[in-house]
């Protein structure tokens, strides 16, 4: 499951870095120092578990069960500087954008929901530092293989019963 919150967190940064190529982005909350000028933050809120799991049936040869569970994640995505204001909007225009929502399929994920844009202005020292937020919730699925032990001989009754070898 670590690897997959990776890949989600990869994807979004990868996401975020397409539709702004030239501004930087972090992820909130990292221990780093706070960039210089505009940029954009990413915070995974909440990961939660929807629907069902859905496994495949054992007709495959290979002994193994694909199994398959669907998550929502809850993103926020901050914008903090001089021209936060801009990247919000045009952030919020990006996630209804045809185009950029193929940039999210490309990495599997699905928008689910976006908030509005809000403006939380940060103190910075004695000013102001113009500072918005959009929430959203993407979808995405956890892909597994389960090797599952095959039954090569039953015994039943002290008799030992091979079953057929399995067709190709």
């Amino acid at each position: 499951m670590a690897t997959e919150i990776t890949s989600v967190e990869t994807a979004l940064y990868n996401s975020v870095k397409a539709i702004f190529p030239s501004t930087t982005v972090i992820f909130a909350n990292q221990d780093s120092p706070e960039p210089t000028g505009t940029y954009i933050y990413i915070l995974p809120i909440a990961i939660n578990h929807v629907g069902r799991t859905y496994a495949s049936t054992l007709t495959d040869t290979d002994e193994k069960l694909h199994i398959r569970q669907e998550y929502e994640v809850d993103v926020r995505f901050g914008f903090i500087g001089s021209n936060a204001d801009n990247l919000a909007l045009d952030f919020s225009a990006a996630l209804q954008n045809v185009y950029y929502s193929e940039q999210w399929q490309n990495y599997d994920l699905s928008l689910r929901d976006r908030r509005n844009i809000f403006r939380v202005p940060q103190t910075r020292e004695t000013r102001y530092t113009k500072h918005y937020t959009i929430q959203a919730r993407f979808g995405f699925a956890v892909r597994t293989l389960q090797t599952v032990p095959v039954i090569e001989t039953i015994v039943f009754n002290g008799v030992e019963i091979n079953p057929p070898p399995p067709t190709p």
